[in-house]
């Protein structure tokens, strides 16, 4: 069986989302991946759990960060 997520969830933010948002998020069971893009020189939360992937966008707005 191949550790290959079946799904992968791709997230442009800004870092300001609740608590709540991230358990909820975190909550998902299953072969997920989860990553999270950030603009440039935006403060980066520390997320403990290897399903999470952080990218960095060299450019700032949601749908230039999407296409990272």
């Amino acid at each position: 069986m191949s550790n290959k997520p079946l799904l992968t969830i791709v997230t442009p933010t800004l870092g300001n989302y609740s608590a709540y948002w991230l358990e909820q998020l975190l909550a998902i069971k299953g072969n997920v991946q989860f990553i999270l893009v950030y603009p440039p020189e935006v403060k980066i939360r520390d997320i403990d759990d290897p399903r999470v992937t952080i990218l960095i966008s060299p450019y700032k707005g949601e749908m230039p960060q999407r296409f990272v």
